[in-house]
């Protein structure tokens, strides 16, 4: 999909239903799960006023300034789960060890930001649409995968 035709089916859907129907579903603001906000607390975000996570996919948009067109008024982030470091990962050994013998103990897993990638709104619609299009980005995201598609949208017209 390009960037014509997306503006042309956004101004249909929000005509008809008054919704913008890029991703599935998705959460935003304080519903979007907390492991997600930790990690980009922990990899150094941007502070954001917004921030909107589709359903199914491991990354998030974010609004950091109103004005659009201003580079890095907008970003995305991909994440990858990850084993817990840390005071937590500290706490989860002592919980480990505390285990009476025979009884297993599973690791708990979060989230790590694998890559941000800053921009003004058009680029991240642009890498939007790119990862919309592509059902195989539900299955996570590889750094491969996100060299190739922050070229794929950089192409796009």
């Amino acid at each position: 999909m390009d960037i014509r035709e997306f503006l042309g089916a956004l101004e249909e859907n929000v005509e008809n239903s008054g919704k913008m129907a890029l991703f599935e579903a998705g959460a935003e603001g304080s519903k979007v799960p907390a492991e997600f906000q930790k990690a980009l607390e922990a990899a150094n975000v941007p502070k954001y006023d917004w921030v909107y996570k589709p359903e199914g996919y491991d990354l998030v948009v974010l609004e950091h300034n109103k004005d659009g067109e201003k580079a890095g008024s907008w970003g995305m982030a991909f994440f990858t789960e990850a084993a817990m470091r840390g005071a937590e990962e500290k706490a989860a050994k002592k919980k480990l060890f505390a285990q009476e013998e025979g009884q297993l103990y599973e690791a708990e897993v979060g989230m790590k930001v694998l890559d941000y990638v800053p921009g003004n709104f058009l680029d991240i619609v642009k890498l939007a649409i790119e990862v919309a299009s592509n059902k195989q980005y539900k299955k996570g995201f590889t750094p491969t995968q996100l060299t190739t598609l922050k070229s794929k949208a950089k192409a796009k017209k």
